[in-house]
């Protein structure tokens, strides 16, 4: 489709069309719908390499928020009072899906924040645990990073 198409660019180095992986989903949706062949050589959903288990009990209206992440197909944004543990459903999460995952925050401190909470909420080291932003730049299967680290690399 040719609003898809505008968001691709050419790569004049290796003859092919390239795109940011935001578009992805619509890239894969559009070849199906098609019928043209394609083969995805990268692991599209890649599960954590250790396991996790939430340390405490959520409450319920943190699995009340889960519950309608996960019914969202695992999107959204969850909104709850300050203090009310946001951090938690995202631990939740992590948890649920056993996916690696990219958690961004406005700032360092809360980046420091969300390390210190993930690894306690999962039963994890702070080692475990990535940081990007502050001068650091450590990818892990869970990473924290600041909006504006996400927004400048790799530039």
């Amino acid at each position: 489709p040719k609003a898809l198409r505008a968001k691709m660019g050419r790569d004049k180095r290796f003859h092919f069309l390239r795109t940011q992986p935001i578009h992805f989903s619509a890239v894969k949706q559009a070849l199906r719908q098609q019928q043209i062949p394609f083969t995805v050589v990268f692991e599209e959903r890649p599960t954590l390499p250790f396991s996790t288990a939430l340390a405490i009990e959520p409450r319920p209206y943190q699995e009340d928020a889960l519950t309608a992440w996960l019914a969202q197909g695992s999107a959204g944004v969850v909104v709850l009072p300050t203090g009310a543990g946001k951090t938690f459903v995202a631990a939740m999460a992590i948890v649920e899906t056993g996916l690696w995952t990219l958690a961004v925050v406005p700032t360092i401190d809360l980046l420091q924040q969300w390390r210190t909470a993930l690894a306690t909420a999962l039963s994890l080291t702070i080692d475990d645990i990535g940081t990007f932003g502050g001068g650091e730049k450590e990818l892990k299967p869970i990473t924290i990073i600041t909006y504006d680290s996400a927004a400048l690399y790799p530039r």
